[in-house]
């Protein structure tokens, strides 16, 4: 099974015509509220028929996962797919990981493939403004 590309989509779609969500480039991490819910998106071939997903929050499982497909496969044959759990994670950063099942056609169980991860900073109130960096102190005047 192809690897897969993990992408939290927290903005709005717009009315306009937009690229297909495969064809923009993966985010190795991403910021978002804390306490908010959101949703899991990827892409994986279509090709695949992706059946089932689980998250893997700082190393932590979750049960097995129903997932919808939310467009059909770009030129690449990639489609992009939704996970059917919201998911919240409290003030920090945090390593989340996914794994996508498929069914093996010849045995009828489920396989599943590699994981993807993604690092989220979860942040505290209304904003997506992480906090400042410390302040490189130069001098202290009299």
């Amino acid at each position: 099974m192809k690897a897969i590309a993990l992408v939290l989509l927290l903005v709005a779609s717009r009315a306009e015509a937009q690229p297909h969500p495969c064809d923009q480039a993966t985010p190795s991490s991403v910021t978002v509220q804390a306490g908010a819910t959101h949703f899991v998106r990827w892409c994986s071939p279509l090709t695949d028929r992706i059946e089932a997903l689980v998250l893997f929050v700082d190393g932590v499982p979750t049960s097995l996962l129903a997932v919808a497909q939310v467009s059909g496969a770009n030129s690449a044959g990639l489609a992009f797919y939704q996970s059917a759990y919201a998911l919240t994670l409290p003030v920090g950063t945090h390593v989340v990981e996914a794994g996508v099942y498929n069914l093996d056609q010849a045995t009828g169980v489920l396989q599943r493939g590699p994981l993807a991860s993604l690092t989220v900073y979860a942040l505290s109130g209304a904003g997506a403004t992480p906090p400042p960096i410390a302040p490189a102190i130069k001098d202290v005047l009299r």
